[in-house]
């Protein structure tokens, strides 16, 4: 997390940053975690410029199947004292 803080954060008085990674590794262990998501069809893109960005599939967006679930809000307060909890029971054991 420390490449969040240090690279992510306009104020040095008050760090701050996204915890993408840490994130996604709590819905994957606590999906509930996810409070609202939007049901949509994905694709990867694997060349080019774009490579490794998630784009919606154009000609699916009014039918096809719903193959991604896209996360739009979480249960902040519950995974930032998870997370905080985590980093200080791992600081303990050093």
């Amino acid at each position: 997390s420390e490449y969040y803080y240090t690279f992510e954060s306009n104020n040095a008085a008050n760090p701050s940053g996204c915890l993408h990674d840490p994130l996604a590794v709590e819905v994957a262990i606590n999906p509930d975690i996810i409070s609202q998501y939007l049901c949509t069809d994905l694709t990867c893109e694997t060349e080019g410029p774009s490579k490794g960005r998630s784009i919606g599939k154009v000609d699916k967006i009014h039918g096809g199947e719903d193959t991604t679930k896209v996360a739009l809000q979480v249960k902040e307060q519950e995974f930032k004292d998870k997370f905080v909890n985590s980093i200080s029971e791992l600081l303990k054991t050093l």
